[in-house]
């Protein structure tokens, strides 16, 4: 099979590590694959040493089928040649669109243009298409959960840091809220907790000014750490105490799985994405958006109570087990043979 994919990042984020890792499984199983991207990433030379090519400009050779890789793609459904099939694979919690793009009625009717759409969760599809969900052909849609390859299942011999500590992975940027993460850390000082943020810091100028401030002016607590490797982000989060992730928008983060797989508790917002995945009290707990205070005693909690951390990771733990990228790679390959001709 060949196949054309379009993604606008190749950078370490959760959209372009489930695309990666699938791309990996398909040249395993002899695909062709040609990637069109906006620039260089950390993922290229992976990509490279495997045979899989990448492109500046989209090129008018004989395909199979295409994925384009996110709804912030979508606009290249036009540009493809009429005759072939295009799986449109979404990771966002909901339509983001940069400045100067058309309205997002204009965008989601761009998104019902593809043969397929996948997403993680019904919730999802809901929020990216609103009521053009209702024009989709049918069987044009499909769920695919994200799932965790077998070796990042295995819990690492790692040693817990002597400190109380926190672990944030991903992206520092606004919809991930960490300005409250900031403010409920500041809150435990007298148990001596701190925060790593392991992720790119690059959207931190993006934040208020009060927040950015926050870090400049406290960065005992909140320590910013920088990207790392995917072992190494799991890695720390192995050694940390809990995970935190208080964002007000998500699809189905990896960054959960992985650190549940890890056995660590969970800190989230209760975000509808979330839903008979993460249950308050059972194998997480769960603040509404936003609410600092109760973001700040959940964290105490886990900190000071090892009973409930560890009944939380473990039961967090069986729930990352039930979610494998094999299952979901079996599933993508399905529908990608489906929709070729």
């Amino acid at each position: 099979m060949r196949l054309l994919v379009i993604t606008h990042s190749l950078d370490r984020n959760g959209a372009a590590v489930c695309l990666v890792d699938l791309l990996l499984h398909l040249r395993q199983q002899g695909w062709s694959i040609d990637v069109l991207h906006g620039g260089e990433g950390p993922f290229v030379p992976e990509l490279h040493a495997v045979g899989i090519r990448t492109l500046n400009r989209l090129n008018r050779h004989q395909y199979d089928v295409a994925l384009i890789n996110t709804v912030l793609d979508a606009r290249w459904i036009s540009s493809l040649e009429p005759h072939l099939p295009c799986l449109l694979w979404a990771h966002e919690g909901r339509v983001v669109l940069p400045p100067g793009t058309p309205s997002v009625a204009a965008w989601r009717t761009m998104l019902t243009q593809a043969s397929k759409l996948v997403f993680q969760t019904a919730w999802q599809a809901h929020e990216v298409l609103g009521d053009h969900l209702d024009t989709l052909r049918p069987n044009q849609l499909a769920l695919a959960p994200n799932g965790l390859p077998e070796g990042a299942l295995a819990p690492l011999d790692t040693a817990r840091t002597s400190q109380p500590t926190i672990a944030w992975t991903g992206v520092i940027c606004p919809r991930k809220r960490p300005g409250d993460m900031a403010k409920a850390v500041l809150q435990l000082t007298d148990i001596g907790a701190v925060c790593q943020f392991t992720g790119n810091a690059s959207f931190m100028r993006l934040l208020p000014a009060s927040d950015r401030d926050l870090f400049a002016r406290h960065p005992g607590p909140l320590q910013l750490l920088g990207e790392t490797s995917r072992q190494g982000s799991v890695e720390r989060v192995a050694a940390a105490h809990v995970f935190c992730l208080p964002s007000e928008d998500e699809s189905f983060p990896l960054s959960c799985l992985e650190a549940a797989a890890q056995a660590r508790p969970l800190v989230l917002t209760a975000l509808p994405c979330y839903q008979g995945i993460w249950q308050h009290g059972v194998n997480a707990l769960l603040s509404p958006v936003g609410d600092v205070q109760a973001l700040a005693r959940h964290l105490r909690k886990v900190l000071i109570d090892t009973a409930l951390a560890v009944r939380l990771g473990a039961a967090a733990r069986q729930t990352a087990l039930r979610h494998t990228q094999a299952a979901q790679h079996l599933h993508m390959l399905k529908i990608l043979h489906a929709i070729a001709p």
